[in-house]
């Protein structure tokens, strides 16, 4: 079979005075009748130009849902009815659709994920659609779906608000066939089943790029008890000796909790004999000393752990431990 096709010879700001057809000179602006050569069509692979997409919904394969949404995006529908045989070879992308939001996924298509993710692996584009995304709300599974990621975790979360990620500017929310905002898909029953719980991304050591650095706060001179200088004595680069000081050295400051001693008074109880009738009575503490012996600092700083900060006996008694160490107690 062939298709005919007419050559048709154009030659621009030239002046055509004669040409030869077939032995026959024809002069300028002759008649000839142009004969039909045939010309075989060109060899053209549709799939080659038109992406072939596949699409199968897991529970409901029967169904033309998505051919035309397919078809808008300018790509060429696939039924697929059975995905444990389907050949995935004869398309380039696969749509996978859960259609049910209280069951699993079909022993079907559980099987045939293997072979979908090689195929991916091969450069197969695969797209999943799925309402079920974990087992209740708030319970976070991994998902098959997601291949070659066993680790990521799904949860189920059913929303009627969802809102667009800044920037917004990739090919689903602002492409060719149209532009989603921030109020497009609310209003479902549900327009969201859940999420996808991202990883954290691990933060080298130190300031992050951009980050405002912070340094301690210096106290004023007035409140140092001394100012020590610190002069170089030689150069650093040819060990020249060197003299003399800077108006704006910089300055590095060391706190410290200075060591404090214990503060005791001893208060000595007299007991004195009654002439009259020999009894014995010994003076009493005054009313602001504690029978415990420890005044009220020790006292409020035990009761300050164990009532506000809710320290055990045993966390109070190595603070204890601590003060006698450093402070005596």
């Amino acid at each position: 079979m062939f298709s005919w096709r007419r050559a048709i010879l154009v030659s621009l700001g030239a002046t055509i005075t004669n040409f030869t057809l077939a032995g026959n000179t024809l002069a300028q602006d002759s008649t000839v009748n142009p004969v039909p050569v045939p010309i075989p069509p060109p060899s053209i692979n549709l799939s080659d130009t038109i992406p072939n997409v596949g699409y199968f919904t897991d529970g409901n394969p029967g169904t033309t849902g998505p051919v035309s949404a397919i078809n808008i995006a300018g790509f060429n529908p696939v039924q697929i009815t059975d995905i444990s045989t389907f050949n995935l070879n004869t398309i380039d992308m696969l749509m996978v659709n859960n259609s049910s939001s209280r069951g699993g996924f079909s022993t079907a298509l559980l099987n045939r994920l293997p072979s979908i993710e090689t195929w991916v692996s091969n450069g197969g584009s695969f797209i999943a659609h799925d309402r079920f995304v974990s087992s209740s709300v708030g319970l976070s599974e991994s998902n098959p779906l997601l291949l070659g990621t066993p680790t990521t975790l799904t949860q189920r979360d059913l929303g009627s608000d969802l809102d667009i990620i800044a920037p917004g500017d990739t090919l689903v929310t602002n492409g060719p066939h149209g532009v989603l905002n921030d109020s497009s898909l609310d209003g479902g029953d549900w327009s969201s089943h859940g999420f996808v719980i991202g990883k954290k991304k691990k933060k080298s050591r130190g300031g992050q790029k951009g980050h405002i650095g912070k340094s301690r706060e210096l106290y004023p001179e007035s409140e140092c008890r001394s100012i020590e200088n610190h002069v170089p004595a030689t150069c650093k680069c040819c060990g020249e000796e060197l003299s003399g000081t800077v108006s704006n050295p910089y300055r590095h400051q060391v706190v410290e909790i200075p060591p404090r001693e214990l503060e005791i008074v001893e208060h000595r109880l007299h007991e004195l004999e009654c002439k009259h009738c020999g009894a014995k009575t010994r003076a009493n503490l005054p009313e602001n000393i504690t029978e415990s012996g420890y005044g009220a600092t020790v006292v409020t700083l035990v009761s300050l752990m164990s009532g506000v900060y809710r320290y055990s006996h045993r966390m109070i008694v190595r603070t204890i431990i601590i003060l006698r160490r450093y402070c005596g107690v």
